[in-house]
């Protein structure tokens, strides 16, 4: 088990560097959970948020 953990943490900023990850969670964080008007229906804003991040994420591979 001890192994494994070592072997995840060798490999999580494998595709992307810590800067860019910690780039993207700064532009990503508002969208996801922050930017939505409660005077309109949660899940349709939702859907809308996590189809920018989608594109957005395509773009950058």
């Amino acid at each position: 088990m001890e192994e494994l953990h070592r072997v995840e943490e060798e490999n999580k900023y494998r595709l992307m560097p810590p800067p860019l990850l910690e780039l993207l969670w700064k532009e990503i964080f508002p969208v996801l959970y922050i930017d939505y008007d409660i005077g309109q229906d949660f899940m349709p804003q939702f859907r809308a948020a996590l189809e920018r991040i989608t594109e957005l994420m395509k773009r950058i591979r």
